[in-house]
């Protein structure tokens, strides 16, 4: 049951204002990363990247950013593989970038949305 949910976030999330994905979704999110068997999360990893448009810059980089880490640090190829597949997700995602100087880092290709 848990491998079906996981893998179908997107739809779940969709039903849910952001402030309960953060509160009640993402914690059991990061717990499967950090805990969970290589099944869940190589199937959370096909599907955590489809959450960052549902959220806000802040959410995003305070919650999501860290989940993303920890898989792309995963022991398992499988799950390293599947979160760079579903990179495109974030094609268009808005993220304040302090670290370099720039005022946005947008991830995707092409100019950020609304800038010719």
């Amino acid at each position: 049951m848990q491998r079906i949910a996981t893998k179908n976030l997107k739809m779940i999330a969709d039903t849910l204002d952001p402030r309960t994905i953060v509160t009640s979704l993402l914690p059991i999110i990061n717990n499967i990363v950090h805990n969970g068997n290589e099944d869940l999360r190589t199937a959370v990893s096909e599907s955590v990247l489809s959450l960052a448009p549902l959220l806000s810059q802040d959410y995003i980089k305070e919650y999501l950013l860290g989940i993303y880490s920890a898989l792309l640090r995963d022991e398992s190829v499988d799950v390293r593989m599947n979160l760079l597949r579903t990179f495109h997700e974030l094609s268009g995602v808005r993220i304040l970038d302090h670290g370099l100087g720039s005022p946005n880092t947008y991830f995707g290709q092409g100019h950020p949305p609304g800038d010719c």
